[in-house]
């Protein structure tokens, strides 16, 4: 299609291409160097890279300075006019990368937002190149991102909206209860409390135990876990289980100030604990 000149199947291809191409390395996240996973997501990202040059709209790969480092992300305009524009800062979720993270991206183009989707630590090639594992001190990777966002021309400084979907549902308010230049806040769904997921009373002693058990028996309980493990640069079930509890923003969330809209959906497997959130904040 690219070759003769169809440049939008080419760049839909591209995109399946990508996606098809995340799928193939999702089961298979346990182990981060296994080299089926290092080239599925090699591939994922230059077919998205791909499908980007085809783009009616600027679609900019950009790396934001991180400790030492750098965090991959893209960075989207409705046009190339350069006129300051609210903007979107989309943070990936548990087990997604920047370039998934477009699927949220042509709505907000449409109503005339900027766009950054950037993976942290633990997300992405954050994790499976660098071997940066996820933090729940999530206001020191955001803060970075917000000083080289609004260094950035096209972005209006004053309307700079923080959204996050899946797991960022705690990333996104722990880091805004410290990070102020936030005009608005979304959590689809909230997730303040990471520990809620875990089974409680006399049960917790048995959890890690019983989880140890089925990965040794059922190969998928293995690679579920051992994904999540190593997302935390983990390879115990009791330190994974110990180390979520760390993830708490619920006694911080007076600390946010701007407009939030907390989203509560009916089946949704990650929700139920968007009321916690709005009762312990005041903004």
């Amino acid at each position: 299609a690219q070759a003769g000149g169809d440049r939008v199947s080419a760049r839909n291809a591209w995109l399946r291409a990508s996606e098809y191409r995340r799928q193939s390395w999702y089961f298979l996240r346990s182990d981060l160097d296994d080299p089926r996973l290092r080239e599925g997501y090699a591939r994922h990202v230059a077919a998205f890279v791909a499908a980007t040059a085809l783009m009616d709209h600027p679609a900019e790969r950009v790396r934001v300075p991180y400790e030492g480092t750098t965090l991959a992300g893209y960075l989207y305009a409705p046009d190339d006019s350069g006129t300051p524009r609210p903007t979107i800062v989309m943070l990936c979720g548990y087990d997604s990368t920047a370039e998934y993270g477009w699927v949220d991206v042509p709505p907000a183009l449409e109503r005339g937002y900027a766009v950054l989707v950037v993976e942290g630590p633990g997300q992405g090639g954050a994790l499976i190149e660098q071997g940066l594992p996820m933090r729940p001190d999530f206001e020191n990777v955001l803060t970075p991102v917000v000083d080289w966002l609004l260094a950035r021309p096209g972005v209006d400084a004053d309307a700079v909206v923080l959204f996050g979907r899946s797991f960022a549902g705690y990333l996104a308010p722990r880091a805004a209860a410290f990070e102020h230049r936030i005009a608005a806040l979304v959590c689809d769904p909230a997730q303040p409390e990471m520990a809620d997921r875990l089974p409680k009373g006399p049960a917790a002693r048995l959890a890690a135990p019983v989880v140890r058990l089925q990965m040794r028996r059922n190969p998928r309980r293995r690679e579920f876990f051992g994904a999540r493990m190593a997302t935390h640069g983990l390879t115990d079930v009791g330190a994974y289980f110990a180390e979520l509890r760390r993830y708490s923003m619920l006694s911080l969330a007076d600390r946010i100030t701007c407009p939030t809209l907390v989203v509560e959906a009916e089946g949704d497997f990650a929700g139920g604990s968007g009321a916690r959130l709005v009762e312990a904040m005041t903004a």
